[in-house]
């Protein structure tokens, strides 16, 4: 299943001369603030330890996991990416669904089978794997200290071998941040890397405080297609019981096609009617064959524009260093009458009127730059082709 690409993302020749394990080229996103994805410690997150092992999150994540195998035959491969290191929250706590039927209509077998093998003194990852389709591939050795961690990637890499779709399933998700020096992250050079040896990706990731929790989605699947040149297609799936976590399944041209229908599927899934998913579409090559449902978000600009002024006024905000909204990033401003008012995070701000002479630019008051910074933005976030995106109201004047 690997496409023989080449680790292009490591510069393992400048790590030689000053005697170093390969590190990873930067490749910064500019459109991705670190406030969004740097999950900062102490703020809960789902655990690979093993004392949080059965917890709701892994139901999620197993019938996720479980949902797209079926759907597609592709062999699966699981990064545990154990980190060996301490609690930092109240993970492992939400295990009431096991006493809810409810929860049963989801996937039935798995339900079954966590209830059989939970043992609240003897919790372990080690008992999840058997709850997987078989000939699932493991890898759970601890991530090492940076300078040992390409390594451990490369092993990692050969355990899961032959498989068609890699789960990565990091303590606290992904980060734009390189090279990623946090255990309990992954870097985008690493899931770039990974890519590019054939596989396709799924990859865990809890969402911060910073702004909404669909307003970052949108932000990380554009980050994702900055950082992983050539992405077939890519979505989100966005688990809401217990504390909310986000898969970003990143698809393979030769896998698009089953990944796209297995996603398509879910939708008449009680994963997706009872609430339990939230679904959202990334990119793709081929948009005209997405699976289409009221259930899926859109997150690209194109489709924002279908749906601006939706859901009691909600819209998307996209911020850059002109010190206004450009039209084509914020299609909503052709549906609102200026001025008007909108409100993020307790914040209010202006949309006041096109700029003099243009019909492309709206001013806005305060100016983007003070905005974003009174967002818990810096700066430096905004430049030339940089943005600041989060979910605003608009309130009509």
């Amino acid at each position: 299943m690997r496409c023989g690409h080449s680790i292009a993302d490591y510069d393992e020749r400048a790590s030689a001369r000053v005697g170093h394990t390969p590190v990873l080229r930067p490749h910064t996103d500019p459109g991705i603030p670190h406030t969004f994805l740097r999950a900062a410690a102490g703020l809960p997150s789902a655990k690979v330890q093993d004392c949080y092992a059965f917890d709701v999150g892994d139901f999620g994540k197993l019938g996720l996991l479980r949902h797209i195998h079926h759907a597609t035959r592709l062999r699966l491969g699981v990064l545990w990416w154990r980190t060996g290191l301490g609690s930092n929250g109240n993970d492992g706590k939400h295990v009431g669904y096991l006493k809810k039927p409810a929860f049963r209509a989801c996937d039935r077998e798995l339900w079954e089978e966590m209830r059989r093998h939970f043992d609240p003194n003897m919790r372990t990852i080690a008992a999840l794997q058997p709850l997987l389709p078989d000939g699932t591939r493991f890898h759970d050795v601890p991530v090492p200290p940076t300078r040992q961690r390409f390594a451990w990637l490369k092993e990692a890499e050969t355990k899961v071998r032959g498989s068609a779709v890699v789960f990565v399933d990091p303590d606290n998700g992904l980060t734009f941040r390189e090279p990623c020096r946090s255990r309990r992250h992954v870097g985008a050079g690493e899931i770039r890397w990974l890519y590019n040896q054939g596989y396709s990706l799924i990859v865990y990731h809890t969402p911060g405080h910073a702004l909404g929790h669909d307003a970052q989605i949108a932000a990380v699947l554009k980050g994702l297609r900055t950082a992983v040149p050539g992405l077939a297609a890519v979505w989100a799936a966005r688990f809401r019981r217990g504390t909310s976590r986000v898969f970003f399944i990143l698809a393979q041209r030769k896998h698009a096609v089953a990944l796209r229908a297995a996603i398509g599927t879910m939708q008449s899934t009680e994963w997706v009617r009872g609430g339990h998913f939230k679904l959202f579409t990334g990119c793709t090559r081929d948009t005209s064959s997405l699976p289409s449902s009221d259930n899926i978000e859109p997150s690209s600009q194109a489709a924002e524009s279908d749906v601006a002024l939706r859901r009691n006024g909600a819209v998307r905000v996209v911020l850059n260093d002109n010190g206004g909204l450009n039209v084509e990033a914020n299609p909503w401003l052709a549906g609102i009458r200026c001025p008007c008012r909108l409100t993020a995070d307790g914040m209010t701000f202006s949309v006041v009127a096109p700029f003099a002479g243009r019909t492309d630019m709206y001013r806005i008051s305060p100016s983007a730059l003070k905005l974003a910074r009174a967002l818990s933005f810096s700066g430096d976030h905004l430049s030339s082709h940089a943005t600041v995106a989060f979910e605003a109201t608009v309130i009509q004047e």
